[in-house]
């Protein structure tokens, strides 16, 4: 009977399954390695597509005229109600003027920072502070709780 005649010892010695297990081992590092780097790209490059939104819109906020800002920032909180962009004017002495956020990020001014929770049901987010030419604090969050769970999704895939 042909078990009889191979066992499992004697097919381990031969190069036909050396060769197929090296090659099983190299196929599944690479798509390990592959998963990966999909992952750090991806980690990688969301955030930084969330601080250049960010950026984006303080512009636009900031290019509106000082008194008209308290009014742009309540247009624009109403407009974003779905809950993805948030934003908030603080004045120089820390009261809140207008808008959802009224807490500054620990970093301070022009670097954006994840906050967990800033206040009213809003969190997580990533927080970006622009001083204003009054002396004004603009604050423009934008929503990451999709970001993170895509990163505990590609986590687990892994």
């Amino acid at each position: 009977m042909l078990a009889d005649r191979l066992r499992f010892a004697d097919i381990r010695r031969t190069s036909a399954f050396r060769l197929t297990a090296m090659l099983g081992v190299t196929f599944a590092a690479g798509i390990v390695l592959l998963l990966g780097a999909i992952y750090l790209l991806t980690a990688r490059e969301l955030p930084s597509r969330s601080d250049r939104i960010l950026a984006d819109l303080a512009a636009q906020v900031l290019a509106t005229p000082a008194q008209a800002l308290p009014a742009r920032i309540r247009q624009e909180n109403a407009r974003n109600e779905p809950g993805l962009n948030f934003f908030g004017l603080i004045s120089g002495d820390g009261e809140a003027i207008a808008g959802r956020l009224s807490t500054m990020p620990a970093r301070g001014y022009d670097r954006p920072v994840d906050v967990e929770d800033a206040g009213g049901g809003i969190g997580p987010i990533r927080l970006l502070a622009r001083r204003t030419p009054n002396g004004e604090t603009l604050l423009v969050g934008r929503d990451i709780s999709q970001i993170r769970d895509l990163r505990l999704r590609m986590l687990e895939i892994l």
